[in-house]
């Protein structure tokens, strides 16, 4: 466009996407935009202009309450204005300014220029997010857990009224807090080690979660356990301006689970001991009975029995107090294995070559059970502690062995396979099964379900501990009545831990 041009001013007025009129002091219409057509009762310029606006655009006898026009007539000042205005039967909230102005050809008369923004649904929409907004306070307000933010720095912005109740500061928490505590320098955050973990998640963007964790309190509590969660906050910029922070207050649930647990140790002690008393009762009793029979023959008169026979009962008396006061101590070695073991002597080892030397040990034939191999050819080597390997599956055969007792066609089946970096070991047996109810108590220290066979219990404890020193794992999947099947897994590059 040539610069010389006068720019055409009422075109662009026609273009705008607001309605533009120009009205006299009586609210004749002079001239109107398109826009504002749109609202008036005739469709053309020409069959409106000089007419009332009020009449022709907004179909009333009168004007407007409060109407901009008139006022600004009156003060000769722009004046703005928010106007609800019924058009074709529904209501619009229009945004109104009047600018006075003269025109140039008779500078005597006043006119107005009135610019009118529909509002409507800018208005509606604001509303919603009020709503929306009451509506999230509320939920943040009511929820059962504190819930609260703050800004890079680590400076408290906002707060629900359960973290407001949980600093013990009452009503005053938020005046206190909100733009003026500093969490992240907090000595308690600091102290627990809570500050680390804020700072590294406004830092990187991390969320960051924690499960009952020991906090410090404001009061120096040491005793107050929480679920903690980061979430970063993130500006228009993209960049991090602060931290959601959510803590549900974990204390109780806590103290209820050490309780828990220490129950639990009681049962298992409570256990040993049954365990203990039952399986050196038998031994004892023996021990006493044949020393007191022994005790008793050499105070007898010499006429009871010949020097021969003497002797010999003597001597059978002797052995069996020899061999229960052997199981007596083996019973004991058991319960001490575990300890004893300092440390594991790790080793290249071919898995299927440990296990054939386990089945090789044991007399199938005398238990009348039939064992099927099917071990995988070239499985690679792990690094493992021998002895520990064995008395893994060891346990675990005797365990099927004992299950098999007297069953028809008993037989107990051994795999080898490799699964993703994982050797694992089969071994199932189709005797009677382990109920449900004792299955999640398979692996505790003495506890066990053969009292009659004097055992102490201890050998699937043996069995998980080896296994977690290795890097394995022991997992039993069982059916009442159908048979057990115990899967061990060890990781190919399996590493002592020292």
């Amino acid at each position: 466009m040539n610069k010389t041009e006068p720019i055409d001013f009422w075109s662009v007025l026609e273009t705008m996407p607001f309605g533009v009129s120009i009205l006299d002091h009586n609210l004749e219409i002079k001239w109107v935009n398109k826009e504002v057509l749109r609202y008036s009762l005739k469709a053309d310029l020409p069959r409106i202009k000089g007419k009332l606006c009020y009449r022709e655009i907004l179909g009333k006898e009168e004007p407007c309450d409060n109407c901009p026009v008139l006022l600004c007539f009156k003060t000769g000042k722009i004046t703005p204005r928010e106007l609800v205005i019924e058009l074709n039967g529904q209501a619009r909230c229009f945004s109104i300014l009047a600018i006075p102005f003269k025109d140039r050809t008779n500078d005597d008369d006043l006119m107005v220029i009135e610019i009118a923004y529909d509002i409507t649904d800018k208005n509606i929409t604001q509303e919603q997010l009020r709503l929306s907004d009451e509506l999230t306070k509320k939920i943040l307000d009511n929820a059962p857990i504190s819930i609260f933010t703050i800004d890079r720095n680590g400076v408290f912005t906002s707060m629900n009224s359960v973290m407001a109740e949980q600093t013990g500061l009452g009503d005053q928490a938020k005046d206190i807090l909100i733009s003026r505590f500093n969490w992240i320098d907090n000595p308690y955050t600091i102290k627990c080690g809570l500050s680390e973990y804020i700072k590294k998640s406004l830092n990187t963007g991390d969320v960051v979660q924690v499960w009952d964790f020991p906090f410090i309190n404001y009061r120096g509590n040491r005793n107050f356990y929480m679920n903690f969660k980061g979430v970063p906050l993130y500006g228009t910029d993209g960049e991090i301006e602060g931290l959601l922070c959510i803590i549900e207050d974990t204390t109780e649930r806590v103290k209820t689970q050490a309780l828990l647990a220490q129950e639990v140790k009681m049962a298992a002690v409570g256990r040993l001991v049954a365990s203990i008393a039952h399986n050196l009762n038998n031994p004892l009793a023996t021990i006493s009975a044949n020393s007191e029979l022994a005790a008793a023959l050499c105070h007898s008169p010499k006429t009871a029995c010949n020097e021969k026979d003497l002797w010999k009962k003597l001597r059978d008396y002797h052995k069996a107090i020899k061999e229960e006061a052997f199981h007596c101590t083996n019973l004991i070695n058991d319960m001490l294995k575990l300890s004893r073991k300092e440390g594991f002597r790790w080793e290249q080892l071919n898995l299927n070559k440990v296990l054939d030397g386990v089945v090789k040990g044991i007399n199938f034939k005398k238990y009348r059970i039939k064992l099927i191999m099917s071990l995988e050819h070239s499985l690679p080597q792990i690094t493992c502690d021998s002895w520990a390997l064995q008395q893994v599956f060891l346990n675990i055969i005797n365990n099927a062995i004992d299950a098999l007792e007297s069953k028809p066609k008993a037989a107990i089946t051994i795999k080898t396979y490799l699964r993703a970096g994982i050797i694992i070991t089969e071994i199932e047996d189709n005797g009677i099964g382990i109920p449900n109810e004792i299955m999640d108590k398979m692996f505790e220290p003495f506890f066990t379900t053969k009292l009659t066979k004097k055992d102490l219990g201890l050998g699937l404890t043996f069995c998980y501990e080896f296994l977690k020193e290795m890097g394995g794992e022991v997992k039993v999947k069982s059916k009442p009545g159908r048979g057990t099947m115990f899967q061990v897994a060890l990781p190919v590059h399996t590493a002592g831990r020292g």
